[in-house]
């Protein structure tokens, strides 16, 4: 397999040039370190892209509560998507703000799903593909975060069937979906592994303020 630089983005980028960069892409691996900010901002630029101006967004975390999630959406976007749906997967996690509440008024408003195990897989793909074949103007964007912690529940090739599953039922449908991988969690066979079934690469420069944009 062969990967083409494509191009070299300042963290964060626009919204915008990020769409624009990573072009029809219907899949992604965004590679960076677990927790690092910029990656968290990278992901939600793609998820916040204007492009087009409504979009139904559907966000699996492992690592933070709906809450959180929501205040980070805040965070890091200037507009709330058209729809918000956030799936916590796994154990049940306490809010930064103490209890789970919207405390601020400024997030978006959002609904929520849970996955209680995470090597339930069947559910954890229906829940991040419904709705995805009702009627709707504008493009379902899809954020699994992450890759690397469902890897600590679930053996390698497991992992991968889910993600093959999930780019093949998103071929040919407005939907789009970004994978997270921390490269220092994996051997680069195992890496390479789960590019396979992507069409695009977002590396994350750990020296410096870039985005590095492959596709294949």
């Amino acid at each position: 397999m062969y990967w083409t630089p494509v191009d070299h983005l300042d963290i964060p980028s626009e919204p915008s040039t990020l769409s624009a960069v990573v072009g029809d892409a219907t899949s992604a691996l965004l590679v960076g370190p677990t927790g690092d900010d910029r990656v968290t901002a990278t992901a939600v630029s793609f998820l916040a892209s204007p492009e087009p101006t409504t979009n139904h967004v559907h966000w699996a975390t492992m690592l933070r509560s709906p809450a959180d999630a929501a205040r980070t959406w805040a965070d890091h976007a200037t507009a709330p998507p058209d729809s918000l749906t956030l799936v916590e997967v796994g154990e049940t996690r306490r809010s930064f703000g103490g209890n789970g509440e919207v405390v601020d008024g400024d997030e978006p408003s959002y609904t929520t799903a849970r996955v209680e195990s995470p090597s339930d897989l069947t559910t954890l793909g229906l829940r991040l593909t419904e709705g995805l074949a009702s009627p709707s103007t504008g493009r379902h964007r899809i954020w699994f975060e992450s890759l690397s912690t469902l890897l600590q529940f679930v053996p390698p090739a497991d992992a991968f069937r889910f993600v093959h599953t999930l780019t093949g039922h998103l071929a040919g449908a407005e939907a789009a979906v970004w994978f997270h991988l921390d490269p220092a969690l994996h051997d680069p066979r195992e890496i390479h592994t789960f590019l396979s079934v992507c069409d695009a690469q977002i590396r994350v420069d750990v020296g410096g303020d870039e985005l590095v944009v492959e596709r294949r």
